[in-house]
């Protein structure tokens, strides 16, 4: 015999499948969050340069290519952890993710791209000689696909909300 439905039965149905909804976003979104913070901090953590105005023109931004740049000279450079420091503070922008947008992570600093073409002069690299081909970004990215199965846990094992991105430092 099968089982009617009346006008009750169906509210509580549509109610009960938005909040399923509702979760499923706040899981993909926190899912995000957690892979673009492992991500960018995973880039920090291996720059290959001591100079401030690379580290500390690392971008976040969603939906749209931040292209600024924070440059310092010699005379007002800064040491590298200061300027780890003010890197972080871009896990701001994570704050508020939606699970339909898209996160950028970029740097405009000249020797930051693929030419590893520098306007800044004397770059100094941390143990690798000023060689160049260190693919940070491209590390970066195959470790957060390594780990994605990391962050559902986390989202799972912290009930699914979406954390304060400063959290995960």
């Amino acid at each position: 015999m099968s089982k009617q439905y009346d006008v009750t039965n169906l509210r509580t149905f549509e109610a009960a499948l938005k909040k399923f909804e509702i979760k499923v976003k706040n899981s993909v979104a926190g899912v995000l969050q957690q892979a673009a913070s492992g991500c960018y901090n995973k880039i920090l953590e291996n720059s290959p340069c001591k100079t401030g105005s690379y580290i500390a023109s690392h971008r976040i931004s969603v939906n749209a290519v931040d292209g600024s740049d924070t440059a310092y000279t010699k005379k007002t450079a800064i040491p590298e952890g200061v300027a780890k420091a003010q890197a972080k503070t871009q896990l701001l922008n994570l704050k508020g993710l939606k699970e339909t947008d898209t996160v950028y992570i970029s740097n405009s600093v000249g020797f930051s791209n693929s030419n590893h073409y520098s306007w800044a002069a004397n770059v100094e690299y941390t143990g690798w000689n000023g060689k160049g081909g260190y693919l940070v970004y491209e590390k970066a990215l195959m470790y957060t696909i390594s780990n994605i199965a990391k962050y559902v846990s986390f989202m799972k094992s912290s009930g699914d909300k979406i954390l304060d991105p400063m959290d995960v430092i």
